[in-house]
């Protein structure tokens, strides 16, 4: 079993040209050099010069039909890395639009929302005679679907795919029996995400901090202060993971992201005393609303329950001074006096961590790997990093200014060497692979509440390992240091943080499930897609093919790949309409199997 799960790791990062994280040498890099990318022809591509500024997209009188082909596959590149996917209409937007006008709407676009409809579907369950048990299951339900609708058709795409991303860095779970239980307040954590997607680092700290659902999951909720008399400590898990996960990481980090060597070693950036001193902030913490009794600190509050108390799951949790230690906190060089509040600690807690060296570096190479790529070069985190310290009119931590100086860095717009790279990009992971698939085919069913038939809940945790708000722990469904041992990833030293949760198992189930959405047509009670557009260019393979390769794969189909789904596309009878259906699932299914869409360059 393991042998085999070595040899799959290996083949599938020699197969994505070590892309997703792998330097190395051999054929990938040589083949990465002389393949090139497609035209209509298809033939040699014509460079456009590449500038951090709206060139690279908008349209000019004068560009020929190539240049024209290859912006309008820059722009769909660049929607690749800032939503769930291009769409034919968002490409022509961005090119009307170009970068910061386009980034500009994204940023004033109001939040998709999901906490009202989950909360709606359970209590029409209770209404329909229901009880506690099923509500949740109907509110689940709608909660996922919600989900799956802002990712495919919302709005605020850009809003919704940083919400993506802070999800799998500020992590909370369903998996857990305790969130499990709390379906409308899951829902308003990742609405919470969203609204703080282009805001301040540090309010997003104190709103993760005091989520009820983030309180429950990491067991600060109800944390009671410590005890001499009974040996009572306070509880240490969300002090840990708020410095290891949230903010600072494990070793001390140059501005570039690179650990600090001091006397060719690293040096950790927190000790025990850090987090002993740390968890006596997170004392005296419990549900909101207006009960401030003891009772209610004490309480396990839901709100599909006998007692339906909806602030325990959406407000922030409220301090309960009885509750809270008095003791003098003192972690990473910081020291809030005995006798301090708890909500002053809290403040002083939450600024140092947002103020520390680290949390820059850290969070921005991590927001990098989420859109762009696995092992972005020092000097692009170090540009990052400097923005989240100043984003050029003295504020510290601004996420839009940090999104925006993701998206348009040179090493993120560079088409031309991103595609000619083996060290360059990231896996696509499985919940892109299905909305990039539904948004550029566009996808829809007749009953709006299928949504969530795109990918089953069963089907995805069991075929592909990723499902939102399902990872099995608060590290994610991949660690962002994670290398597939035994590949060449590994040997160069770099990281392929999506490569985890990529087994045997999930490789063959992602094939399983994509043929099978692929497929299927819109129903009443599924979403799938019809395929118009692409079936009107069924008689015309080539371009067929290029309409798939600038919509799955932002231009970046290589020569052999162009070439054997051409052949396969022609191979078959175009004579009915069935048979030119036929011709698009075909050329779709090959596309999503092609190194090129598995790996977003």
């Amino acid at each position: 079993m393991q042998r085999v799960l070595r040899r799959m790791l290996v083949a599938l990062a020699a197969l994505a040209g070590v892309a997703c994280g792998g330097g190395g040498s051999g054929s990938a890099a040589g083949d990465a050099a002389t393949q090139g990318t497609v035209t209509l022809a298809p033939a040699t591509p014509v460079p456009v010069a590449i500038v951090v500024n709206d060139t690279l997209v908008v349209p000019a009188a004068s560009d020929g039909p190539e240049v024209a082909q290859r912006k309008r596959q820059a722009a769909a590149r660049f929607l690749h890395q800032a939503t769930f996917g291009a769409t034919e209409a968002e490409v022509a937007r961005l090119q009307e639009l170009g970068f910061d006008r386009w980034l500009e709407a994204q940023f004033a676009q109001a939040p998709t929302t999901t906490a009202a409809a989950t909360l709606a579907a359970g209590d029409a369950r209770l209404a329909a005679g229901g009880d506690f048990a099923q509500a949740r299951t109907a509110a689940h339900a709608a909660r996922r679907d919600r989900v799956w609708q802002a990712f495919v058709a919302g709005e605020d795409q850009l809003r919704q795919r940083i919400a993506w991303a802070l999800a799998q860095m500020f992590v909370v779970s369903s998996a857990s029996s305790t969130v499990a239980q709390r379906p409308v307040g899951l829902a308003d954590y990742h609405d919470m995400l969203a609204r703080n997607a282009f805001g301040s680092y540090r309010r997003l700290l104190e709103d993760v901090a005091l989520h009820p659902v983030m309180g429950v999951y990491l067991s600060h909720a109800r944390n009671k202060r410590e005890d001499a008399a009974t040996g009572r400590v306070p509880d240490e898990n969300f002090a840990r993971e708020v410095m290891q996960l949230f903010s600072i990481g494990l070793v001390d980090l140059d501005a570039d992201g690179r650990p600090r060597i001091e006397a060719g070693r690293s040096r950790e950036t927190y000790t025990n005393d850090d987090v002993t001193g740390l968890a006596r902030v997170f004392t005296g913490w419990s549900w909101g609303g207006p009960d401030g009794s003891t009772a209610n600190f004490e309480a396990n509050r839901y709100y599909f329950q006998a007692r339906r108390d909806l602030a325990a799951e959406t407000q922030p949790m409220k301090q309960y001074a009885a509750f809270h230690s008095p003791a003098e906190k003192r972690f990473l060089g910081t020291v809030i006096p005995a006798g301090t509040d708890g909500v002053s600690s809290l403040r002083l807690a939450l600024d140092a961590l947002a103020d520390h060296p680290n949390t820059g570096p850290f969070i921005a190479r991590q927001l990098i790997q989420r859109l762009v790529t696995s092992n972005p070069g020092a000097e692009y985190v170090a540009r990052v990093a400097a923005v989240f310290a100043n984003d050029g009119r003295g504020a510290r931590g601004n996420l839009g200014a940090v999104v925006r100086t993701i998206l348009l860095d040179p090493e993120a717009r560079n088409d031309a060497a991103a595609r000619a790279s083996t060290e360059y990009g990231k896996l696509r992971e499985p919940v892109l692979r299905m909305t990039n698939w539904a948004r550029a085919f566009e996808v829809a069913g007749s009953n709006p509440e299928a949504w969530e038939s795109i990918v089953a809940l069963t089907e995805v945790t069991q075929q592909t390992g990723q499902l939102p708000w399902q990872s099995p722990s608060v590290f994610n469904f991949y660690r962002p240091g994670y290398t597939p041992p035994g590949s060449e990833v590994a040997t160069a030293g770099q990281v392929a943080p999506e490569f985890q949760i990529t087994t045997e198992v999930t490789t063959a189930g992602y094939s399983n499930l994509i043929a099978s959405r692929v497929m299927r047509a819109p129903t009443a009670n599924a979403v799938g897609s019809t395929y118009a557009k692409e079936v009107a260019l069924a008689l015309t393979p080539e371009q067929l093919v290029d309409r798939i390769n600038t919509l799955l794969v932002g231009g970046a189909m290589t020569l052999p790949t162009w070439n054997r789904i051409l052949a396969e596309v022609n191979g078959l009878p175009a004579n009915t309409a069935a048979q030119r259906l036929r011709r698009v699932h075909v050329a779709v299914l090959l596309a999503m199997h092609s190194p090129e869409y598995l790996v977003q360059r």
